[in-house]
């Protein structure tokens, strides 16, 4: 992880000759390597604060450059402050300037607190869920449409931010023309996607999902798409939608009422309108994607009947956004970790790390203010969640009693390593857990039994709530690599070579526990009735109480 733009490697001095006197210090520590003070600045500027805290014990050499860089006092600084550290600092500002920055935000922050709950009014949608969604920048819910509208109403917020408390925020209105699905806004992107399934006539049995595509700006079509419309016939009744917009690609699942329990996903390139994917799948409810045109896909093994060897599979599909429309191709499945309870049914979701870092290759984005920090893809996390279940006595009670849960965390990274080390082959390759496991990082008792609304995840920060207290987590740590990639154009000398393989004494893929941000407490006078959770890149949102929000 780089946190400063190091120098160029060719404009480094070539090595130091050595000067009289050092044969005797040489002689003094034999185990010891000497490298030019440029190459040693250049080690710390690809290291983070736990790999200076450790490099100061290699030498005084060491300690005398990382005590008076300016990144050690910086990073020391952000960490004192509990803030993220960067990933792409902006370069237009000193290290002295983005520490001022940080202590102003700091301010900020907590004289918002005392503003830091708002109560939305709303109308309900008759009887259906309140639908309420946190976007970039955004919040947002439906209303219901009033005696005259034909439809409902998507009521859009700004979310407060450090500049801009919520009296000042402003509020959009979009009016639609039948009973919404789904929806999705995107104002950088000038986007607003509404998906309405509805009948074709009233003597069909074939449903049609409208997926529509609006200016955020003028309500009308959006500018970019080719069609404004994207249709889609559905032959059983719909019973929910989970989609993603990923850049260009739009996907969505149909979750549809099917005499074979199986479910669709079709996808779109949205700009040119052309749909590039059609599969149906067994009993999946989720997916998440790696890269623009990788999904993950879980499959569950929940039949209480069997003895479960494994609890359930993750399938790797790639497609081919410029080929023709149809099936993505099989490329893995990756097992997951055995079952403790072999009598245990489990039920295996994923929910991909929502972030803002895969762009639209079509549709520029307007521009937002520069923040101080960046998410990258490589530092994208899937979140696995796996729920155990057994059978009970009670047979009153229709379903099985949830017996413990947990998440499982993927790096984005981790999950491409593994497809590119795949031999070629027109079949999928089954991966065993045992050969990926080490790859993967287990949340442990600590966040066992999380309900599905009760964590979120945005690239490598992850939130969650229990017993009334909201926790924010930096991942990267869990998934520490070692970018060797980064000093392979240093001349190869053994003693450099020796020296970066005696530092980076962690390896490749070595997880440690994730570094705690912030925490804060629900005060008791809030009622949390099915809260929902929601993350982003400025912003940990708990909506508390329920009142009809899926």
């Amino acid at each position: 992880m780089t946190h400063l733009q190091a120098p160029e490697l060719s404009s480094l001095p070539p090595t130091r000759q050595m000067r009289k006197g050092n044969a005797k210090v040489k002689a003094q520590y034999p185990s010891k390597y000497f490298l030019p003070e440029d190459v040693i600045s250049l080690i710390i500027a690809l290291g983070t604060l736990e790999h200076m805290k450790r490099w100061r014990e290699v030498s005084r050499a060491f300690r005398l450059v990382v005590d008076r860089s300016p990144i050690f006092q910086y990073l020391t600084l952000l960490n004192q402050l509990g803030y993220i550290e960067p990933i792409n600092p902006r370069q237009d500002l000193s290290y002295r300037e983005k520490a001022e920055v940080l202590c102003g935000h700091q301010e900020k922050l907590q004289n918002l607190i005392g503003s830091g709950y708002v109560a939305v009014d709303h109308r309900g949608v008759q009887g259906r869920p309140f639908h309420l969604r946190f976007f970039r920048g955004l919040f947002a819910h439906l209303n219901a449409g009033s005696e005259d509208a034909e439809g409902d109403e998507i009521v859009v917020y700004e979310l407060p931010s450090l500049k801009k408390a919520f009296p000042q925020c402003e509020v959009w209105g979009f009016d639609t023309w039948g009973s919404i699905t789904e929806y999705h806004v995107d104002r950088s992107m000038d986007l607003v996607v509404t998906f309405i399934c509805d009948a074709t006539d009233d003597d069909s049995d074939i449903a049609l999902l409208t997926v529509d595509l609006r200016s955020f700006n003028t309500g009308w079509a959006h500018p970019a798409a080719a069609k404004a419309r994207l249709e889609f016939p559905v032959a059983d009744a719909l019973e929910s939608i989970h989609y993603s917009l990923v850049g260009d690609y739009l996907m969505v699942l149909l979750d549809c009422d099917s005499s074979d329990d199986k479910y669709e996903i079709v996808g779109w390139d949205w700009p040119s309108g052309k749909q590039i994917m059609h599969m149906r799948l067994e009993s999946r409810d989720s997916f998440a994607f790696v890269w623009p045109n990788i999904l993950v896909i879980p499959s569950s093994l929940s039949s209480i009947e069997e003895d479960l060897e494994l609890i359930g599979y993750l399938d790797i599909y790639a497609f081919d956004p410029n080929g023709k429309e149809g099936g993505p191709r099989h490329i893995a499945t990756l097992q997951l970790p055995e079952a403790a309870d072999k009598a245990a049914a489990t039920y295996v979701t994923v929910y991909p790390s929502r972030s803002s870092f895969f762009k639209s290759r079509t549709v520029p984005e307007t521009e937002t203010e520069s923040r101080l920090y960046d998410i990258s893809p490589e530092d994208g996390v899937v979140c696995v969640k796996m729920l155990y279940s057994q059978g009970i006595q009670d047979y009153n009670t229709p379903y099985p009693r949830p017996r413990s849960s947990g998440i499982l965390l993927i790096h984005h990274a981790s999950i491409l390593d593994i497809i590119h080390s795949l031999p070629q082959s027109e079949h999928p390759q089954v991966v065993p857990w045992s050969k990926w496991a080490h790859k993967t990082v287990w949340t442990g008792a600590s966040l066992e039994d999380i309900h599905t609304n009760h964590f979120a995840s945005f690239g490598h920060l992850f939130a969650f709530l229990r017993n009334r207290t909201v926790v924010l987590y930096d991942l990267r740590p869990c998934f520490l690599t070692v970018d060797m990639d980064a000093a392979s154009h240093i001349p190869n000398q053994p003693a450099w070579v020796a020296v970066l393989n005696s530092l980076f004494k962690s390896g490749k893929y070595r997880a440690r526990d994730p570094k705690v941000l912030s925490s804060f407490t629900i005060p008791e006078e809030i009622e949390l009735v099915e809260p929902v959770i929601a993350l982003n890149d400025e912003h940990v949102i708990l909506a508390p109480v329920g009142f009809g929000m899926d």
